[in-house]
């Protein structure tokens, strides 16, 4: 009969197993009560919560569940000045949209406690802030032997980059550079990140979160190309590569107000679809068009985020600094610092022909059709300096962006060998020319004013068909097949290894009868 003793190392390796999971718990209890007492009753949320736990979430989050099941994950000491859910809208006491709001007389005020959150968007002031999660994907997917990789070394000692990450921008010219990008990492079998099923932006406008990647199609390593994605410096830092190449193209302000207010159809937004001059409207008082949509509706379209400062809010400037000039230069210092290569749109071709000495790549990878341009008689064509003026000073953190990275840009095509001019016309040669075997016709579509491309289809020749249609492809086109690509990928490995061990299998079933001398 064993003496009581003999238990003894038992019960104490017993209770060591258990004391982490028994701390764990605690924990998490201690941190909900705290939160529950730091929430109050919940009056200012627009819709019913509870508590849901998830051991993907940190200890510093509460997750609320909305009426919906709409997950949101947020940091409790967080004081966002704007959520967006797709499901619902949590509502927190705000500032106005701009400094100058606060010395309006009575506009917070007189706002509705389901107002009281002036846009339906997302606007951190912590980066690191979780919204639209999914409990499925770790939220900290780092990859430690990518964080192991040296820094990044000159091309021309290394070959073509491939690890590269092209910053949101909307307006811009982006959706033809993300063309380009996806035909490179397509016919190059490159990994991308792609958006989940729901989405085909990554949840704009949130920051990047690698929640919001599909990781079904994402290997062990961490994938090659992000494409069109909300700035987010760390987290997108610790999701890709080290030594990924970091692009961002950008527009002049003007160009990009007047092509955001009419491909945005700002004009309908506002409710000014009745004037006869709706964009000169705008301009003359757009604080005050804009604070009446926000004070009115209970509920914002997200475009309403691209109405001043488009550019510098995908970048992720907050809304908040849109009028202080020293906050708006060291912020555009910070993105010098970590963007390697700025593209300006009204110079695409010298942009294109840069970013391609840059990755090392060759002159066929970059040329391109103009994809989501409108048509001439969807333009405000005739901008007057007045309005110029205008929207410079509205927009005038995104003047401020385009000074200097314009200067930044042509001190870099400065620096170039004398081939360089006659590499941007060999480009437009070859885009010229694809032009005229490719494209039969532009179509208007008649409620977005952008051109449609039709192919030649029977006149394409064979050695550029598969190319000419490729370079049509939108970027949603272009995520859908990905998306095909990589399940039909998935089905092959899938069939290859079953075969594999089926043959295993079977060879070991053969050896063991042999060897039995059956």
């Amino acid at each position: 009969m064993r003496s009581r003793n003999s238990y003894f190392p038992w019960v104490v390796g017993g209770l060591f197993m258990c004391l982490p999971i028994l701390l764990y718990l605690a924990s998490r209890t201690k941190v909900i009560h705290q939160n529950k007492d730091k929430e109050g009753d919940g009056d200012h949320h627009a819709f019913d919560i509870k508590y849901v736990e998830f051991f993907s979430v940190r200890p510093s989050q509460l997750v609320y569940l909305d009426k919906k099941g709409y997950r949101l994950a947020l940091d409790s000491s967080e004081e966002s000045n704007y959520i967006e859910a797709k499901s619902g809208v949590i509502d927190k006491t705000s500032e106005n949209f701009d400094a100058d709001s606060n010395n309006s007389s009575d506009s917070s005020q007189t706002r509705s406690v389901s107002n009281d959150s002036l846009m339906n968007i997302y606007d951190e002031t912590d980066a690191k802030s979780d919204a639209e999660r999914d409990e499925s994907i770790d939220y900290n997917m780092g990859w430690d032997e990518v964080q192991e990789e040296p820094k990044r070394i000159p091309c021309a000692l290394k070959g073509p980059f491939v690890n590269l990450v092209l910053l949101r921008t909307h307006r811009t010219g982006s959706g033809t550079l993300a063309n380009i990008l996806y035909r490179y990492g397509d016919l190059n079998d490159l990994d991308f990140a792609l958006p989940k099923q729901k989405s085909y932006d990554f949840y704009w406008p949130l920051h990047f979160n690698p929640s919001y990647v599909d990781k079904k199609y994402l290997n062990s390593t961490a994938p090659n190309l992000l494409i069109n994605a909300r700035y987010s410096p760390d987290t997108i830092a610790s999701f890709m590569p080290k030594d990924s190449y970091y692009i961002a193209i950008i527009r002049k302000p003007t160009n990009h107000f007047e092509s955001v207010f009419y491909g945005y159809q700002i004009d309908d937004l506002l409710g000014m679809n009745n004037y006869s001059d709706p964009f000169d409207a705008f301009l003359t008082k757009p604080k005050q068009y804009l604070l009446q949509y926000l004070h009115q509706e209970p509920r914002f379209d997200i475009n309403i985020n691209m109405v001043k400062n488009g550019q510098m809010f995908d970048l992720g400037l907050q809304h908040k600094y849109y009028n202080d000039p020293v906050m708006i230069e060291k912020y555009i210092g910070d993105l010098a610092e970590k963007i390697d290569l700025v593209l300006i749109m009204e110079y695409f071709d010298e942009s294109l022909v840069l970013l391609k000495r840059e990755l090392c790549w060759d002159l066929d990878d970059v040329v391109y059709f103009k994809l989501n341009q409108r048509s001439p008689e969807y333009k405000e064509t005739n901008i007057t300096d007045q309005q110029k003026m205008q929207i410079s000073e509205w927009n005038n953190a995104d003047a401020a962006l385009y000074d200097f990275f314009n200067k930044s840009f042509w001190n870099k095509i400065s620096a170039q060998d004398q081939t360089f001019y006659q590499e941007v016309t060999k480009l437009r040669n070859k885009v010229n020319s694809l032009e005229k075997e490719c494209i039969h016709t532009l179509e208007t579509n008649r409620d977005t004013g952008e051109m449609e491309i039709k192919l030649n289809e029977h006149r394409i020749p064979n050695m550029n068909k598969y190319l000419c249609e490729k370079m049509t492809l939108k970027e949603e086109s272009y995520i859908s097949y990905l998306r095909k690509k990589y399940n039909l990928k998935l089905k092959e490995d899938s069939e290859r290894l079953r075969n594999w061990f089926y043959e295993k299998l079977n060879k070991t079933r053969l050896e063991d009868s042999q060897l039995l001398g059956l």
